[in-house]
């Protein structure tokens, strides 16, 4: 069994019984799946690394978190501190690794963007990237329903982990309503048509063509 004695700041000592200190490890080891840096809670510093000149901050407590990314959503920087902690102080500095670091990035399409827009945007984004940065790349907004957008080849960029692609079909809803009268798909877009433009409606036309023109082409 372990017992620890905590000096106190008015000089005096607290005990802490075996028990407590294996309360305080099982919480340590329960936070083992945290892979995030950070400092103590509560503190005033934010954990960002240091500048150029390497300058030392006071701090109470810190984490380093791991040293390298663990998967693609782990962003952000990852490394380490060292620093001296003496009776009187405790004095640490961040000394990030860079060896591999995944960055978020999301693409805002519109429906007048083609394909070879979008993959504009892309190769000018991984042309200004560091050596070390790896892209995760959130695409979100509208594309024009007659737009084939070549996924694959974000997915084959160098740089690229993976493409999330969220995009909402922007449908010509007069033309589809019209080469589809006698059908189910124009007689349901007609009748939504006619509830008003509401945010709620125009949800409910989205998801309805997209299931019908999924149901058609199956």
């Amino acid at each position: 069994r372990v017992g620890i004695a905590m000096k106190c700041p008015d000089g005096s000592y607290e005990l802490v019984s075996g028990n407590e200190v294996g309360v305080l490890l099982l919480d340590y080891i329960a936070a083992g799946h945290i892979h995030k840096g950070g400092v103590l809670e509560g503190m005033s510093v934010n954990p960002t690394p240091l500048d150029s000149n390497r300058k030392i901050t006071t701090m109470r407590a810190v984490m380093a978190g791991a040293l390298e990314p663990i998967d693609s959503n782990d962003t952000g920087e990852h490394g380490f501190w060292v620093g001296e902690i003496t009776k009187a102080f405790g004095q640490v500095q961040f000394c990030p690794l860079r060896k591999c670091q995944y960055v978020h990035e999301t693409i805002q399409l519109s429906s007048q963007m083609t394909n070879m827009a979008v993959q504009t945007i892309v190769k000018n984004l991984l042309a200004n990237r560091k050596p070390y940065e790896l892209y995760k790349i959130f695409l979100t907004g509208t594309l024009n329903a007659d737009t084939e957008l070549d996924l694959d080849w974000i997915r084959n960029q160098e740089a690229v982990v993976d493409v999330i692609c969220s995009l909402r079909q922007d449908y010509d809803y007069d033309r589809l309503r019209e080469e589809n009268e006698q059908q189910l798909l124009g007689r349901f877009i007609a009748a939504m048509q006619s509830r008003g433009e509401s945010e709620v409606y125009k949800k409910a036309l989205e998801i309805g063509v997209e299931a019908l023109l999924s149901a058609k082409f199956d």
